[in-house]
C-alpha cells in the first residue's frame, strides 16, 4: 500500500461548513484509507494535526514540500492547484489530478469585458492556470462520461495523449459515490416557515443556474396550492465570488417582491453539512433548475445528488449528466429549460400523488448504487502502483504555453524573492520603529514624571495660596470689624463730647446765675429758709 498526500485548495471544513469540492476530496481520501493506504490531507492555514476517519489532516507548508518524495509515494491534487512553483516541487512524485470541476466553463459566464484586455485577463487568470495541471499530471480522474470525452479533447490538444502513453491509461472516471444519508427532522424549516409544503432549492447562485424559472413555477403552483413554500438554502455560498453573490441575491429578492411572493419564498444561510442534510427530512421536493450551457453538459451537481441520497423527490432541468441518471431510474422528473409551467405541473403531481413512489424508487436505487469505496477502485489500482509519465513535457506541441508557464514561474520566483526581501526590510523597519517607539516612550515617561512632579508642586503651592488667601480674608474681616467698632466708638465719643459740651454750657450758665444770686441781697434769706426747710422735713418724718 502507498503513502498518499492529498492537497485541498481550501479548507475542507471551515467552522463546520463545507462544499462540493471539499466533500469530494474528503470522501476520496476516506475511501483510499479504507482500502489500506496511509492517507494524509494537506490544507493551508491549518494549525493543528488531527485524524478523521483514518485520514490525517496536516498543514500545507514549505516544510511539508521539502523532500516530499521521501515522505510519500503519490500526490493527489484538485485542478485548482495550478501554481507552477508548487507543481515543480511535487513533480518528483506521480501526480493524480482530479478534474471533475470544469471551472473554465464556469468562468465563461462570468462578466469579463469583451475587449482585448478582458480576453487577456481571462487567458492569464483562468485559461493558463486551468491548463497548467494537465501538463504536470500523471493520472487524471473525472466524474462522468461527458467529462471523459471533453478532457480527452483537452489532453489531446496539449499533447498529453501521445505514443508514450499508448500502453497505459492516463484517465478514468471516479463518479461521486452514492449512499443513503441518515437524516433527522429537526423542524428547522417549520420553526421559520410554519406548516407548509416545502420546495427546497439548495446551494449558491451562479450565472449558469436558473432560480427564476423555479420562482415562476411557484407562482403557478400557488394558484392551486397556496400552502407551499420555496426555500433557498445556502444562496450565500462562502466559496463563491461575494460581490456577484450579493448582486444575484438582491436581484432575485427584487424579482420575488415584484411577483408578490414574499410569503411563499424564503432564504436560509449556508449551513453545516449535517444541518443541511436534515433539511431534506422536512422537504417534499428538491428542485435544481439550470440554463443550457457548456457548464451544464459536463457538470456533476452534488446538490442534485444530495436529494437522491436523502430519498427526496427531485426535479431538474434536462441537459446534464445527473438529469439523465434521474430520468433513466425514475428518481424524479426532468423538465425543459425555462419551462416553468411544466415544472409547476410536476410539482403538483409529486405533492398530490408521486412523492412516496419516487422516494421508494430512490431507496431501491441507493441499495444497488456504488458507494465511494467502489467508485475509487481504478484510482486505488493506480495508487498501488503509481507511475510517472516521462513524456508529459517533451511531447507538448504548445511550447508557448510552456514558455508562459516558465515565465510565470520566473515571475513568481522573482515576486517571492521580492516579497521575502520586502518582509526582511519590513522586519528591520519594524525593529527600528520599535526602538524609536521605545525611546519615545521613555522620553514620554520621563516627561510625564516631570510634569507629575510639577503638578504636585503646583497643587502644593495652590494649597498654600489658598491657606494664605483664607488667612488674609480672615484678617480683612477682623480689620473690617475693628474699623466698624472704632467708627461706632468714634460716633459715641462725638455724642458724649456734645453732651459734655452742653453740660459745660449749662454749668457755666448755672454758675453765672449762682454767682449773681450769691451777690444779691436775697441770698442770706435763701440760706436761712434752706435750713428751716430741712428742719421742717425732719419734723414731718
Amino acid at each position: 500500500m502507498s503513502k498518499i498526500i492529498l492537497f485541498s485548495h481550501r479548507p475542507v471544513f471551515q467552522k463546520g461548513l463545507t462544499s462540493g469540492p471539499g466533500i469530494r476530496i474528503f470522501e476520496i481520501a476516506k475511501a483510499l484509507a479504507e482500502k489500506g493506504h496511509k492517507v494524509s490531507l494537506a490544507e493551508k492555514e491549518r494549525e493543528k494535526q488531527e485524524v478523521k476517519n483514518k485520514v490525517k489532516f496536516i498543514a500545507w507548508n514549505e516544510e511539508l514540500l521539502e523532500d516530499i518524495n521521501k515522505k510519500f509515494d503519490v500526490v493527489f491534487i484538485q485542478n485548482w492547484c495550478s501554481n507552477p512553483i508548487f507543481l515543480d516541487k511535487i513533480s518528483c512524485l506521480p501526480i493524480i489530478v482530479d478534474i471533475y470541476s470544469p471551472y473554465l466553463m464556469e468562468h465563461v459566464y462570468y462578466h469579463y469585458k469583451l475587449t482585448r484586455h478582458g480576453f487577456n485577463d481571462f487567458a492569464t487568470n483562468v485559461m493558463i492556470p486551468y491548463i497548467t495541471p494537465f501538463l504536470y499530471g500523471d493520472f487524471f480522474i473525472c466524474a462522468n462520461e461527458e467529462q471523459m470525452d471533453y478532457y480527452n479533447g483537452v489532453l489531446t490538444t496539449i499533447g498529453r495523449i501521445n505514443p508514450g502513453i499508448s500502453k497505459e491509461k492516463i484517465m478514468d472516471i471516479v463518479p461521486n459515490g452514492l449512499k443513503r444519508i441518515k437524516i433527522q427532522n429537526k423542524h428547522i424549516l417549520k420553526k421559520k416557515i410554519g406548516d407548509k409544503k416545502i420546495i427546497l432549492w439548495p446551494g449558491g447562485f451562479f450565472p449558469w443556474l436558473d432560480p427564476l424559472t423555479t420562482i415562476n413555477a411557484i407562482e403557478e403552483v400557488k394558484k392551486k396550492e397556496n400552502n407551499v413554500a420555496l426555500v433557498f438554502v445556502g444562496a450565500n455560498n462562502p466559496n463563491a465570488p461575494q460581490a456577484l453573490t450579493r448582486k444575484y441575491i438582491k436581484e432575485i429578492k427584487k424579482y420575488i417582491k415584484a411577483k408578490q411572493l414574499e410569503k411563499n419564498v424564503f432564504f436560509l444561510p449556508w449551513l453545516k453539512q449535517q444541518d443541511y442534510f436534515n433539511l431534506f427530512a422536512e422537504t417534499d421536493i428538491c428542485i435544481v433548475t439550470h440554463k443550457k450551457t457548456f457548464e451544464s453538459r459536463l457538470s456533476s451537481r452534488s446538490r442534485t445528488l444530495d436529494a437522491i441520497q436523502t430519498a427526496t423527490p427531485v426535479i431538474t432541468t434536462n441537459g446534464d449528466p445527473v438529469s439523465n441518471l434521474i430520468k433513466e431510474n425514475k428518481l424524479g422528473f426532468v423538465v425543459k429549460e425555462k419551462d416553468y409551467k411544466n415544472l409547476a405541473e410536476k410539482i403538483i403531481l409529486i405533492l398530490e400523488k408521486e412523492r412516496k413512489n419516487i422516494a421508494s424508487r430512490q431507496e431501491k436505487f441507493l441499495k444497488k448504487s456504488l458507494d465511494w469505496k467502489n467508485t475509487v477502485s481504478l484510482l486505488d489500482d493506480f495508487c498501488k502502483k503509481p507511475r510517472k509519465d516521462d513524456y508529459k513535457i517533451e511531447t507538448n506541441p504548445y511550447s508557448i504555453i510552456n514558455e508562459t508557464i516558465k515565465l510565470s514561474k520566473t515571475e513568481l520566483e522573482a515576486k517571492n524573492k521580492e516579497i521575502n526581501e520586502e518582509k526582511i526590510n519590513k522586519q528591520i523597519e519594524i525593529v527600528r520603529r520599535d526602538e524609536e517607539i521605545r525611546q519615545r516612550d521613555e522620553i514620554i515617561k520621563q516627561q510625564t514624571k516631570y510634569l507629575q512632579n510639577k503638578e504636585i508642586n503646583i497643587i502644593k503651592k495652590d494649597e498654600i495660596i489658598k491657606q494664605q488667601t483664607k488667612y488674609l480674608q480672615n484678617k480683612d474681616e477682623q480689620i473690617n470689624n475693628q474699623t466698624k467698632l472704632l467708627r461706632n466708638k468714634e460716633r459715641e465719643a462725638t455724642e458724649l463730647l456734645k453732651i459734655i459740651n452742653k453740660q459745660r454750657e449749662t454749668i457755666e450758665k448755672i454758675s453765672t446765675i449762682i454767682g449773681r444770686f450769691k451777690g444779691s441781697v436775697t441770698y442770706p434769706f435763701y440760706k436761712l429758709t434752706s435750713k428751716i426747710g430741712r428742719t421742717y422735713k425732719k419734723l414731718i418724718k
